[in-house]
């Protein structure tokens, strides 16, 4: 029985810098495996790490990866000799959710539904959660007839994966998790950054890794005053209590004084401020802290105005960022016209 793997949970002020930062620690140790179910995020550690003559050489040896949390589950599934099956796409799940919908009785709550369109996509995002949250619907305190008719199309689903030969990452997940856990000699370390939630099923397979002997790494959001302020950090440390916490300082200036209460970090002349913002994220939380400082100070809302290079890309961060200021935003951006209900139910 191998030794119980440590855990250490590294807590990082918002924005990609501090991540990187903190990432750069751990480049240099050899079997060394990045993951993420973020992509973006993946492929900016990726650059970075290419970016660097010294932190490349152990990229390109293979003495560290860096990939999707999908690629480390098939590692694990291929030493625990899981049976082969390939990735289903959203399209294929779409498609699978659609044959087992086709099951239905005539009386079911959701056989005329069940042709609408955008049904099957929102079955396959129902039935993800379900599995990701180690919700078994058969165990209902009050069962009702939705709920019974849910938990067969979760079956139905399932079989059409396995009739296929298809899967899921949460349905290779639960079936590696029931499998002793094996682990390839050449791995040791896994760092996990950049997950805005940690649900049950994954936390399962951070124990699961543990239990193989792997150290882990978690990479976590913090607030600096206000705790409850991004709830995957509270997640953590109460799925591994006995864990070395330890927070991460940035010298990324704007990511360090960001949600703290003191002033913004910005050069200043001739009346022009300019705030140094890591990426869209900051940028978009310090314009709306500004300005939340102005009205404050007693501005009128009609006097400030804020300019953007691209709306598509922003709108939607200065969106939540005015909700949580509190901030009045008006705003005029394109959207797809399938974002509409009412257009989509159409």
């Amino acid at each position: 029985m191998p030794r119980r793997g440590g855990v250490t949970i590294l807590r990082l002020l918002p924005g990609f810098a501090a991540v990187r930062e903190a990432a750069a620690r751990f480049s240099h140790d050899k079997g060394t495996f990045f993951t993420s179910s973020n992509a973006s995020s993946i492929a900016q550690l990726r650059d970075h790490i290419e970016a660097s003559d010294d932190l490349r050489k152990h990229y390109e040896t293979g003495s560290i990866r860096i990939d999707l949390l999908g690629s480390l589950v098939s590692v694990f599934a291929d030493s625990a000799n899981l049976p082969l099956a390939r990735p289903a796409g959203s399209d294929h799940q779409e498609a699978l959710a659609g044959l087992a919908a086709e099951k239905l009785p005539n009386d079911s709550p959701f056989f005329e539904c069940r042709q609408l369109p955008g049904f099957h996509a929102a079955l396959v995002d129902t039935l993800q959660e379900l599995r990701r949250h180690d919700i078994d619907l058969s165990r209902a305190v009050s069962p009702s007839r939705k709920l019974a008719d849910i938990h067969d199309l979760a079956e139905g689903f399932e079989d059409a994966l396995a009739t296929h030969r298809f899967t899921t990452l949460s349905h290779r997940l639960k079936g590696l998790l029931d499998a002793s856990p094996s682990v390839p000699q050449e791995l040791k370390l896994v760092v996990w950054l950049s997950e805005t939630e940690w649900p049950p099923l994954w936390l399962r397979f951070g124990d699961w890794l543990r239990l193989a002997g792997l150290e882990l790494v978690f990479f976590t959001e913090r607030h600096l005053t206000d705790a409850s302020f991004f709830p995957a950090a509270a997640q953590l440390g109460a799925a591994f209590p006995d864990a070395r916490i330890e927070d991460v300082q940035s010298r990324a200036p704007a990511c360090a004084s960001l949600f703290s209460g003191g002033a913004a970090a910005a050069r200043s002349n001739d009346g022009v401020t300019v705030l140094e913002a890591a990426d869209e994220y900051l940028e978009s939380e310090w314009a709306l802290r500004t300005v939340h400082s102005h009205l404050e100070l007693g501005e009128p809302e009609e006097r400030i105005c804020i300019f953007s290079r691209h709306l598509e890309n922003y709108g939607p961060l200065l969106e939540a960022a005015s909700l949580r200021f509190g901030v009045p935003l008006k705003m005029s951006r394109q959207e797809p016209l399938l974002a509409n209900p009412f257009a989509s139910y159409c």
